[in-house]
């Protein structure tokens, strides 16, 4: 009884701890106020939290947008990039180092440390996955596995 008492409070802590959607009267003044300063046409804003993370989603002309605001300041935001608008010199890149891997996603990402780079977001047969990450320019400059790990 105990080991039941003990794995669902686990699975409480675990499931707590994923993002959940929250309105605009639950996200703290001073980030609705920079939010609104730095994306006044923003509409339709989706709101979700965790822990630390505020997060705010919404279309800018056809475009998603992922705006992070962490410790209540903003970290970062995110603006996708149509495939077919994705810059020659990251197509040609992935080509020749990345054989196999397919492009499912480009963003254009802006920090709060003034970095401005494309993330893309590759794949190769399902099995493997990783984010490039590419000087505006198209100079690359690293890769973040993100495979999951099997366990065994």
């Amino acid at each position: 009884m105990k080991k039941i008492a003990v794995l669902l409070v686990a699975m409480l802590i675990v499931i707590g701890s994923f993002a959940q959607k929250i309105n605009d009267k639950d996200v703290p003044k001073g980030i609705m106020d920079d939010f609104n300063n730095k994306y006044p046409t923003a509409q339709k804003v989706m709101w979700s939290m965790d822990v630390k993370k505020f997060v705010a989603e919404f279309k800018h002309e056809d475009n998603d947008v992922k705006v992070i605001y962490e410790n209540n300041y903003w970290q970062k935001t995110y603006w996708s990039v149509p495939l077919e608008y994705t810059p020659f010199k990251i197509k040609d890149y992935v080509n020749q180092y990345y054989a196999g891997y397919k492009i499912m996603k480009v963003d254009m990402v802006e920090t709060n440390t003034n970095e401005r780079n494309y993330v893309a977001k590759v794949v190769k047969k399902k099995k493997e996955s990783a984010e490039l990450y590419f000087e505006l320019a198209g100079t690359f400059l690293k890769k973040v596995d993100t495979t999951p790990e099997v366990k065994k």
